[in-house]
């Protein structure tokens, strides 16, 4: 029972910068951290329960350090879980162990 919580970046500071003195935009793809599409791209496509709580990278919420120390998205905890797992990579392979309709 449960459902899986992860902390969800948005507007990844390293886009729409200057490089080599251009400055560039950011599009819809960039604006969202790309480790936290690929677990939440997981969740949603096999049916897994999840909530999804959404932050801004740019201006990071004082509570992302107490499960997240390095400030790190995404920031998933699973049920049963007594800490956040800040590996996407990880966080795919324990999704696979909880749900085993996953593999």
């Amino acid at each position: 029972g449960g459902r899986v919580q992860i902390v969800y970046g948005f507007a990844r500071a390293s886009y729409g910068e200057d490089i080599d003195g251009a400055a560039t935009e950011p599009t819809p793809m960039e604006a969202s951290c790309c480790f936290c599409a690929k677990v939440l791209f997981m969740l949603a496509s096999t049916g897994i329960p999840f909530d999804v709580h959404a932050i801004d990278l740019k201006a990071k919420p004082a509570w992302l350090k107490s499960v997240s120390p390095k400030l790190e998205t995404p920031a998933t905890l699973l049920p049963g879980a007594d800490a956040y797992n800040c590996s996407s990579s990880d966080t795919i392979k324990q999704l696979g162990e909880q749900y085993p309709a996953v593999k």
